[in-house]
């Protein structure tokens, strides 16, 4: 599971996810080897902390990753030195939001990796494409199956193509949120 959906269910919905409902939501009918949760971590947040060690109580295996902001930058394609962006209509500089680094995908697609002669199936709560090319790898490769759980308008068709099976969660919502 990857804390990004959950985040994007609070921001569209104002509903909070509970991860082990979602868990045993999902692995119903299914022999689960496994359950890992991927987030970011502010260590400035003790809610979050308190939550990511109720995971790990109840078996989840919780991988965390400081949230790291850095200034977001522009370019030159050319010359390659920093430009600063300037409003248009005003000619004044425009300060850009912060890009949050988190690591978290890369964790996500080296574990389903790592882990693969653990289990004949890997299911994956995200719809991010990025992990295509590790999905593509352990069903050609190593002949697992894939699953993925993602809202419909955060999965993406290129993820879709190259799993085994879908599960859309959007009419799941009130079997998983608080």
């Amino acid at each position: 599971m990857e804390s990004h959906t959950f985040h994007t269910i609070k921001n569209c919905l104002g509903k909070k996810v509970d991860a082990l409902k979602l868990a045993k939501l999902l692995s119903t009918g299914r022999n689960v080897a496994q359950v890992h949760y991927f987030s970011s971590e502010d260590p400035s947040n003790l809610k979050q902390k308190r939550y990511h060690d109720y995971l790990e109580r109840s078996g989840i295996l919780v991988h965390t990753y400081p949230l790291v902001e850095r200034q977001a930058k522009i370019y030159c394609p050319t010359c390659h030195s920093e430009v600063k962006p300037y409003c248009e209509k005003c000619n004044l500089p425009v300060e850009l939001p912060p890009h949050k680094s988190k690591t978290i995908d890369i964790d996500l697609a080296t574990t389903i990796q790592y882990t693969a002669p653990q289990y004949d199936e890997a299911m994956i709560v995200s719809g991010d494409q990025d992990f295509v090319p590790v999905i593509k790898y352990i069903r050609s490769q190593l002949g697992k199956r894939v699953t993925i759980a993602a809202f419909k308008k955060t999965l993406s068709y290129v993820l879709e193509r190259n799993c085994n099976e879908k599960i859309e969660l959007d009419d799941k919502i009130p079997e998983f949120c608080l």
